[in-house]
């Protein structure tokens, strides 16, 4: 009873399970066709292509896998690159599901630095990386890197109460907090931990072993849908792989290798332009 471009992206899905549950019921054809929207500058152009390309396989009577393909092609035609390309995300702006989210900010008030009134975010540079790949493939260098004596640190705010003496009483976040809290460092640090990170490509891209190639083959994490070796995966297939999960990663280095490319470019970029703005930290910040 409406256009397609006054839909939203979960009455578009609605509408495709139910005109198209051959299709639909297929959950890599509902997840890919989930991520085009998703991804999707002018969302209803992406809709109605897809509803062309299951109106074509039902006509030809075509299968899942070869749908799926099609599904995976249009978005080279819509968006002009492949979103299905296998990489470590990174996501543009601000994904408000299991990411961590990286800005930078500036302290207007070292009162509480934990409070969000305290802290200007410059959030038209942000990214967002799904936690599990910031645990796998940054932790090892955002913890060697974090000062819990750098000032914004210190004064996160945990609680504050009134005493049986009627004294105010404060206790402080301390060391690298993974939730909905800001994790600040200053950009001398951050170039630190970009070196280090140079230095890891240089060593995985000729086989030479540092502190952090070791540790990037420990797991951690689990398994989710964002994830790339998650990718492909039924659900109960993630539940069988996080109950067994494995005690080694076994990513392709050139996944890896593309991603730190990535990753270093987006925050030489975020420190270049956050300086100009007055900007004079780096947030990490845990969904």
């Amino acid at each position: 009873m409406c256009a397609p471009n006054q839909l939203w992206i979960k009455d578009m899905l609605a509408l495709l399970e139910e005109d198209y549950p051959e299709y639909m019921s297929d959950d890599l054809i509902a997840s890919s066709v989930h991520e085009l929207l998703l991804a999707s500058n002018i969302c209803y152009k992406s809709f109605l292509g897809v509803k062309e390309v299951f109106d074509d396989a039902l006509s030809h009577r075509q299968d899942g896998e070869h749908t799926l393909i099609q599904i995976k092609e249009l978005s080279l035609t819509i968006l002009g690159r492949d979103i299905f390309r296998r990489e470590i995300g990174i996501v543009d702006g601000h994904d408000s599901s299991s990411y961590f989210w990286i800005l930078p900010v500036r302290v207007i008030d070292y009162s509480d630095t934990n409070c969000t009134d305290n802290v200007a975010e410059m959030r038209s540079a942000e990214i967002s990386i799904e936690e599990d790949d910031v645990s796998q493939y940054l932790t090892p260098f955002l913890y060697k890197h974090y000062d819990d004596e750098l000032e914004a640190n210190k004064r996160r705010v945990d609680d504050r109460w009134i005493d049986d003496d009627g004294q105010e009483q404060t206790t402080f976040i301390s060391g690298f907090e993974w939730y909905l809290t800001h994790n600040f460092f200053t950009f001398t640090s951050m170039a630190d931990i970009l070196k280090d990170i140079c230095d890891t490509v240089d060593s995985l891209s000729s086989g030479k072993e540092n502190e952090f190639t070791i540790k990037l083959r420990e797991k951690r994490g689990t398994a989710a849908y964002a994830l790339l070796y998650a990718k492909g995966l039924s659900e109960e297939q993630i539940r069988e792989y996080n109950t067994d999960r494995p005690k080694e990663d076994h990513t392709e280095i050139d996944l890896i290798i593309d991603f730190y490319h990535r990753f270093l470019y987006r925050m030489e970029y975020m420190m270049r332009v956050g300086r100009e703005k007055g900007y004079d930290l780096i947030s990490f910040m845990g969904p």
